[in-house]
């Protein structure tokens, strides 16, 4: 259970990354 949740806060923390990142390009761009 530990890995699982592990792992769905590491999907989170990047799906949460790759949005803000897209975000700053786009408003960089």
């Amino acid at each position: 259970f530990k890995l699982h949740y592990r792992a769905t806060f590491l999907i989170l923390l990047v799906g949460s990354l790759l949005v803000s990142s897209r975000q700053f390009i786009g408003d960089h761009i």
